[in-house]
């Protein structure tokens, strides 16, 4: 019998269990995975990612700027409605 896919496709994205844990992602696969989460409206998970590329290789721009992108979009608290 086939596996059952997930409903879900992102919860694809974070079951660290199905990669191979001796090898570390590069910084490609985690600005990838902060556009995605930055796209789905996850900026602190998003942020993570930018900020773990640029760990992993200090030289990649597109993770500075998705980086920068990602703070500047932070949603504030007027925006949201939120009153604290």
């Amino acid at each position: 019998m086939l596996p059952r896919l997930a409903p879900d496709w992102t919860q694809g994205l974070f079951h660290s269990k199905t990669m191979n844990a001796s090898r570390p992602h590069s910084a490609r696969f985690h600005v990838i995975r902060g556009r995605i989460l930055l796209g789905l409206g996850q900026h602190d998970r998003a942020i993570r990612d930018f900020r773990r590329a640029i760990r992993l290789d200090w030289r990649y721009e597109r993770a500075v700027f998705w980086l920068d992108k990602a703070s500047r979009t932070i949603p504030s608290a007027v925006e949201t409605g939120s009153l604290t």
